[in-house]
């Protein structure tokens, strides 16, 4: 790595003590891999950000090629200028702030393709062309990378870039369905500031929305396409696309997170779906983040829709990613490779078992043919039930149920089980007498995997294998993951002759999930940061009666000291009053 600092102009830098610590407490004491390893159970957002792979999946599943050069605008802590000089040959990172740089230097300080320039960009001077630019999450940073607004920054970065070259944009939305809630905005960290248009501060702020990102790119004339992370840029477990708009039904894989200072007056998940029930397009006015590749020249895009597993341990972590005609699986880790190597398996097991799946093998790649979301099986029983069509809702279910249950066995020996393997405990062992046993138990053979094409099933994205599994927990899991059936498991009524097992199978499947899941990540997601209304409410009436009795108290203390004030005068009067011989006799006599 080399460290150019032809550009650098010695200032006083404003100290940022929670990226000060980070770099003390992580950059200058630990390998870059190994940063993880060391957070603590309640990990911030910020440590997220700058240390972990999560930040990287803004740019991790995006077409690169090795022979592509790439310009990094506003390098921060290098979170994701690993990740380009893994992707690309040529990386070149402009970063201003010189402490920032030195961190850089540490953490990748063997990367040998990589330059890291300390400067501004109206200073700084550039003798070539790239393939690409970066400017992840510059809103929150530009008046330190660039002494100009922002329409003039991209008529400057044109003549860095590639005739066939491409731009790529990430920002906030200062309309964000998050800020509405009660999060802090990144600019100023204040609740409401991009709201209300940052107050008195408004000429010195740029802040961006749909409508005036597309705006200022005609402005410079420029083609672009945008993508919707969410919950963000900086750690997006899902990316959306105008191709592929979520619905009520398809928004499972969004996971809002806030930050540490943030106190949250609704879940934005929960309002969220009651807009886009309303009308799927709002989402493009209050998704909370926009990344934008922006081009001189007419381009397609690769993608529609991009998800990822952040709850999972990183030997579990894959990129999913929805093409026009294909679905594409890669590794998010290495240490994931392990896991792909059984998805591949998976697939000989259901092609062994003669059962029909999407998904396939090119290339060393598992692909799967893309079919429209409508056809997923969940969303055909969920549309026969909406409908009231219960027959065809129970004869589609009892296809599903033959498939299932074809081929098993029964097993007698607990310890050969899986719930032997997961140390499931329950009262009457001899329960699992009355189950229906699979070898090859592949248990995420649930309705969501699963696509009801002119009257065939097509399973798909089949992860997961253990022996000796129950056909039972199988059905139970479609159905309990199928949230609009879900409550139909626990009415009086036995539908799916379940009822036995659903303490059972809830036990078995809380291990199986704990086993899967990173307990810091899931800690760091699901930690309460909401204020509960009418909580708040009932605690301001309690503070509002000790606030009347304590003042009550303080007056009587108050009536008491002038009480006593007034006996303290009337004896002080008194004593003055009696002449020092009697005093004297007084005390002689001991009175």
């Amino acid at each position: 790595m080399k460290l150019n600092l032809n550009f650098f102009e010695e200032k006083n830098e404003e100290k940022n003590e929670d990226l000060a610590n980070l770099i003390e407490n992580y950059i200058e004491k630990y390998e870059p891999s190994s940063y993880d390893m060391h957070f603590e159970n309640d990990i911030s957002a910020k440590e997220l950000y700058y240390l972990s792979d999560l930040s990287e999946n803004i740019l991790n599943w995006y077409p690169f090629n090795l022979n592509d050069s790439i310009l990094e605008i506003g390098a921060g802590l290098g979170q994701l200028t690993n990740l380009l000089t893994q992707k690309c040959k040529e990386v070149v990172s402009i970063e201003p702030n010189i402490t920032k740089a030195r961190a850089i230097e540490k953490r990748l300080n063997n990367a040998e393709n990589l330059e890291v320039i300390v400067g501004t960009l109206d200073k700084i001077k550039l003798d070539r062309k790239f393939k690409y630019i970066t400017l992840i999450g510059i809103d929150s940073n530009i008046s330190e990378l660039f002494n100009g607004n922002f329409n003039e920054l991209l008529n400057l970065l044109q003549n860095y870039l590639e005739e066939d070259g491409k731009m790529i944009l990430a920002v906030d939305n200062k309309f964000g369905i998050r800020y509405f809630a009660g999060e802090e905005e990144s600019i100023l960290n204040t609740k409401f500031a991009s709201l209300d248009g940052y107050e008195s501060k408004h000429c010195e702020i740029e802040s961006f929305t749909r409508n005036s990102l597309e705006s200022k790119l005609k402005e410079c004339g420029y083609k672009y396409n945008f993508y919707y992370p969410l919950p963000d840029y900086k750690l997006p477990n899902v990316i959306f696309t105008d191709d592929t708009l979520p619905d009520y039904h398809t928004f499972e894989r969004y996971l809002p997170y806030h930050t540490d200072n943030s106190a949250i007056m609704f879940d934005e998940l929960h309002v969220f779906r009651e807009i886009l029930k309303d009308d799927k397009n709002q989402f493009k006015f209050f998704t909370n983040s926009f990344l934008v590749e922006i081009s001189k020249k007419e381009f397609i895009k690769k993608y529609n829709y991009i998800s990822f597993n952040n709850l999972r341990k990183k030997e579990y972590r894959l990129i999913t990613k929805i093409a026009d005609t294909y679905v594409e699986k890669d590794i998010a880790d290495n240490e994931a490779i392990n896991h792909y190597n059984t998805i591949e398996n998976n697939i000989k097991i259901l092609e062994n078992q003669n059962l029909k799946t999407l998904d396939s093998i090119e290339n060393k790649k598992i692909k799967s043919k893309y079919i429209k979301q409508e056809l997923r099986l969940d969303n055909v029983l969920i549309k026969y039930l909406t409908e009231n069509n219960i027959e065809k809702f129970k004869e589609l279910l009892n296809k599903y149920t033959e498939i299932i249950f074809k081929d098993t066995y029964k097993e007698n020996d607990f310890s050969k089980t899986i719930f032997g393997k997961y140390d499931v405990e329950f009262d009457n062992k001899n329960i699992i007498e009355e189950l229906h046993f699979m070898k090859n138990g592949l248990w995420d053979m649930i309705f969501q995997n699963c696509f009801f094409v002119d009257d065939e099933f097509y399973f798909f994205d089949q992860e997961w294998n253990e022996e000796s599994v129950p056909a039972e927990y199988i059905l139970y899991r479609a159905i309990f993951y199928t949230l609009p059936l879900r409550k139909l498991l626990y009415t009086e009524e036995d539908k799916f002759g379940l009822k036995t097992y659903l303490e059972l199978f809830e036990k078995l499947d809380f291990k199986i999930q704990k086993s899967i899941y990173d307990e810091k990540m899931w800690n760091f997601y699901f930690k309460n940061k909401y204020y509960d209304l009418d909580a708040t409410k009932q605690e301001i009436i309690n503070l509002n009666i000790q606030k009347d009795a304590i003042q009550g108290a303080c007056d009587n203390y108050k009536r008491d000291y002038e009480n006593m004030k007034n006996e303290y005068e009337k004896l002080k009067k008194r004593i003055q009053s009696i002449p020092l011989y009697k005093v004297y006799k007084l005390f002689k006599k001991g009175k």
